[in-house]
């Protein structure tokens, strides 16, 4: 009798639902992001209950790139650089829509927004020469996905999410002043998947 709730609480950690336990409200995951190169982690993630069948999922996307070159010409080094700066981010609702203990399926839409913007400068140490280049994307992703408990804390998913509704706005800036600016607005059922596999741990 004193080693009953002992293994009980042991027991309870092995318990498969398709569910996340009502006591977890916040999960942390590592997982792989396809395509790649590797079987690497490449993507992490953090996942909030909002419901018994609903959780949200917030990203955020950010990048900066720098590179240079330099060449002679007439006995004169020209140094040029390139620079690219991303930011974005977006929220991911996963509801589950059908489940069979331990197995649920998800439907995932994805709103999201992203900011991208080029400096390239042809001659660093000449007149300001620098040329712009900008654009905004806000849209929607849609997508399935499944997701197994297989007991206690854990979550292990898999989900491929397609472009559903975009527009985008770009702009070029020249070294004039002079904006050429266009925007496109695509919507359909487009099947360019981005595939995630993921563990999650829930607190």
């Amino acid at each position: 009798m004193l080693y009953r709730a002992p293994m009980l609480a042991l027991f309870s950690l092995f318990v498969a639902s398709a569910t996340i336990p009502d006591d977890h409200s916040v999960g942390f995951g590592l997982g792989i992001a396809a395509p790649t190169g590797t079987f690497a982690p490449n993507t992490v993630s953090v996942r909030v209950k909002a419901m018994d069948t609903l959780v949200v999922e917030p990203s955020l996307d950010s990048s900066f790139a720098s590179s240079g070159s330099s060449a002679d010409i007439g006995g004169t080094e020209i140094r040029s650089r390139t620079t690219s700066v991303t930011f974005g981010g977006g929220l991911a609702l996963r509801y589950h829509v059908a489940s069979r203990d331990p197995v649920a399926l998800v439907f995932t839409m994805t709103p999201y927004a992203r900011f991208a913007q080029t400096f390239q400068d042809p001659n660093l140490d000449g007149a300001d020469d620098v040329t712009t280049n900008s654009s905004f994307t806000t849209g929607a992703a849609w997508g399935l996905g499944t997701s197994y408990h297989p007991g206690g804390p854990w979550q292990i998913s898999a989900d491929v999410s397609n472009p559903l509704v975009a527009y985008t706005r770009s702009s070029t800036r020249q070294p004039n002043d002079d904006v050429q600016a266009t925007g496109t607005f695509d919507v359909g059922l487009v099947f360019a998947p981005s595939v995630r596999m993921m563990a999650h741990l829930w607190f």
